[in-house]
């Protein structure tokens, strides 16, 4: 007997007056089923209505990326999902169409960057591997928001532990 299948990932889209959209992956619903334990954080909308989805399969970090009509978008990172640097969990989009990606990196916040097309951006971080950390106490830190201000800034929040003690951890990060 085949080891059943997990349901992971489930996307819903409702027309403005709350009705299903049926004109949406099957019935109004996109379903994600893999033989792995999954999980969506946070979902983000294009300048093309794509869907783009960050989460975590264990430990690793992904983004994903649906088309309007909610199928899978194969073009994004070659395969409709890509890896990320980060435990995913908050993203955005700034006004370039780069995903920004924040979570946590080796037990720091970290924020990542992609070009939208899925590929990590080179040209973000300081050391060329598309990723910002800060380390706050020398603890586990962990993003679990990311918003783009009007300059093009990243603001990154979550929490900074110390120990114990858990407090506000946010980082800017210049563009």
């Amino acid at each position: 007997m085949a080891a059943p299948l997990l349901l992971d990932i489930g996307i819903a889209r409702f027309s403005a007056d709350g009705i299903l959209d049926t004109s949406f992956g099957t019935g109004g619903i996109v379903r994600v089923v893999t033989p792995d334990v999954e999980w969506m954080i946070d979902l983000a909308v294009d300048a093309a209505d794509r869907i783009l989805v960050s989460g975590n399969h264990g430990l690793d970090g992904f983004v994903a990326r649906y088309n309007p009509d909610g199928s899978q978008d194969a073009g994004f990172d070659a395969s409709g999902v890509g890896s990320v640097l980060v435990h995913a969990n908050g993203i955005a989009l700034d006004d370039a169409g780069r995903i920004l990606v924040v979570g946590e990196a080796n037990d720091d916040l970290g924020v990542v960057r992609l070009l939208a097309d899925g590929s990590i951006d080179t040209t973000f971080g300081p050391n060329g591997d598309g990723l910002v950390t800060a380390d706050f106490y020398d603890d586990r830190d962990e993003a679990s928001d990311v918003v783009i201000q009007p300059d093009g800034r990243i603001i990154a929040g979550g929490v900074a532990r110390n120990g114990f003690t858990r407090t506000v951890g946010l980082a800017r990060v210049l563009p």
